[in-house]
């Protein structure tokens, strides 16, 4: 009875309490946010699919793989190298530096993303090697302004 009505209809409530982003990767989900200075994200990576490669100017960004594999490419002018990361591993990616997570296995990839910095925001983006309007929806895309200057 209610025990099994309780873990049935849990991920309604989930979806109520942080709606997915759809992604052409995956999604994402905010989980939580302390002002603009840290935020936390559920980023969920289709198999045989990948971000954009990116950097960000006022966050760092904490990556802990909570599901499947990672391979993250990182092109750090000091270091560039190529990174795998299974169930519970982590990552640190420094301001400024190029990235890109990929899910190159047949199972989705679930990463628990902490960003902090200065400023939080998702227009905090630079991607390379593509279409500044990467995986946004036509609407997201309306709505876009590529100057951050403000």
């Amino acid at each position: 009875g209610g025990e099994d009505k309780k873990n049935s209809s849990s991920w309604i409530l989930q979806e109520w309490k942080s709606p997915k982003t759809e992604r052409v990767w995956g999604y994402y989900r905010n989980l939580h946010s302390d002002g603009p200075e840290v935020k936390v994200k559920e980023l969920a990576v289709n198999p045989h699919s990948q971000l954009s490669m990116q950097k960000h100017n006022h966050r760092n960004e904490h990556w802990h793989v909570s599901e499947g594999v990672a391979t993250v490419n990182l092109d750090d002018p000091e270091n560039p190298r190529t990174v795998t990361l299974h169930k519970h591993d982590t990552l640190e990616i420094p301001v400024d530096t190029w990235h890109q997570l990929c899910n190159n296995t047949e199972n989705e990839l679930r990463v628990v993303e902490i960003q902090y910095g200065s400023n939080c925001i998702e227009e905090d983006i630079e991607r390379h090697g593509v279409d500044p309007y990467y995986g946004m929806t036509e609407e997201e895309k309306n709505e876009h302004t590529l100057d951050y200057s403000n």
